[in-house]
């Protein structure tokens, strides 16, 4: 047991040889090997001496076996925000960027000073901020007002009013909505009266009015009498319509009919003649009445027709003479009707005496039968007296012809 702590003895011939353990040395291995004394801590670590070993007690931010290695502080990746870690020894250096600040840059910067976002709410971010704006706004900063009228959303000529996310549309008149697109219905009031039809316009209508109405809401009643229809009569407006009630004599839609009233031929004995509502018989000799129903007693007259010396007999419409007794002749007396003013001829006549009786004949410029008769009016003649350059001018029985400017004659 010469050979200490492990040692293999090995016998020689009057000696021994220790073949040491690992660690140790000496003649017995009883001298522990100081591997510490070749300074194999680096960088100052503390050595300290084992069997057949050292150990190293590194400085901060050394390690390995002799300390050679380097800790990389930056693997643990303590700066924020992915920024740069530069690895020291036994330390690390965080490069921050703009915005960031700290050991660790772990400080965010906060880009959002106040009222920076004038009209929305600000996000912080790393050097850097975003702006959520509010409705109606727009930009970086939400400075800008949208301009909702940009659209042309207002119709109908209307004029838009910007507003904050919002517009209003003033309306031009004859429109409504919130873009002015709804025409108002200004018939929808029923405006138009005496069931006209009403036609709906731009802040306007119009009405078609039925037959015998008038007026912008077809409230007036045209009087159809305003233009005197009836010519003879008195005129009852109605609707789109008149009546007329005629004078007596006179009919027809307007009274501008004279009722002949001889049509009935009333006149027994005699001409008709009408008048306005009557009519005048002018009778035939030996006739007389109203409507010559009358047979005249010839014979009874105060200048009896017959002779003296002769009998009267009455007929119907004359009378006979016959001779008394002793006599012979025609039994008449000489009667001038035209002298003794018997004769019934018209003013405008000329009477004839003729053997016990007389005629009657209308004057120059006159027709009729003598016993009525109406002037003739010669310029309606189909063959005008005067000449072209002249004008006619209708007289009582008669016609006057007068020259035009620039004629004589």
């Amino acid at each position: 047991a010469k050979c200490l702590n492990g040692g293999t003895c090995f016998d020689q011939l009057n000696n021994y040889t220790c073949v040491c353990a690992p660690g140790y040395s000496g003649r017995n291995c009883s001298s522990d090997v100081n591997e510490c004394r070749s300074n194999p801590c680096l960088s100052c670590g503390n050595c300290t001496d084992l069997v057949n070993d050292y150990n190293c007690t590194c400085p901060p931010g050394l390690t390995g076996k002799n300390c050679s290695i380097d800790i990389d502080e930056c693997s643990s990746s303590p700066c924020a925000y992915n920024t740069t870690c530069v690895n020291l020894i036994n330390g690390y250096f965080c490069d921050c960027p703009d915005g960031l600040n700290g050991t660790n840059c772990e400080i965010n910067i906060d880009d959002c000073s106040e009222g920076i976002c004038g009209n929305g709410t600000c996000t912080d971010l790393v050097n850097y901020y975003t702006c959520t704006c509010d409705p109606g706004f727009t930009g970086k900063n939400c400075s800008t007002d949208i301009d909702e009228c940009a659209s042309s959303p207002c119709l109908n000529n209307a004029t838009c009013v910007d507003g904050v996310a919002n517009y209003t549309c003033n309306c031009v008149p004859g429109y409504t909505g919130y873009n002015c697109s709804i025409d108002i219905d200004d018939c929808a009031s029923s405006p138009c009266l005496n069931n006209a039809t009403c036609v709906d316009g731009v802040a306007n209508y119009t009405c078609n009015c039925v037959p015998g109405y008038t007026g912008y809401n077809c409230s007036t009643d045209i009087d159809e009498c305003m233009s005197s229809p009836c010519v003879n009569g008195t005129c009852v407006n109605k609707i789109n319509n008149y009546t007329c009630n005629c004078i007596p004599g006179f009919q027809g839609r307007t009274c501008s009919e004279d009722i002949d009233e001889c049509m009935l031929s009333p006149c027994v004995n005699g001409t008709c003649v009408n008048e306005i509502n009557n009519y005048t018989c002018n009778c035939i000799p030996g006739f007389q009445g109203r409507t010559c129903s009358e047979d005249i007693d010839e014979c009874a007259s105060s200048s009896p027709p017959c002779h003296t010396n002769a009998t009267c007999t009455n007929i119907a419409g004359n009378y006979t003479c016959s001779c008394k007794s002793g006599y012979s002749g025609d039994g008449k007396n000489y009667i001038d009707e035209c002298r003794d003013g018997s004769a019934k001829c018209h003013h405008n006549a000329t009477c004839a005496n003729i053997a016990g009786n007389y005629t009657c004949s209308c004057r120059s410029g006159y027709t009729g039968s003598g016993f009525y008769c109406e002037d003739i009016d010669e310029c309606a003649s189909s063959s005008p007296p005067c000449h072209t350059n002249a004008t006619c001018t209708n007289t009582a029985g008669n016609y006057t012809c007068t020259c035009k400017p620039g004629y004589t004659g």
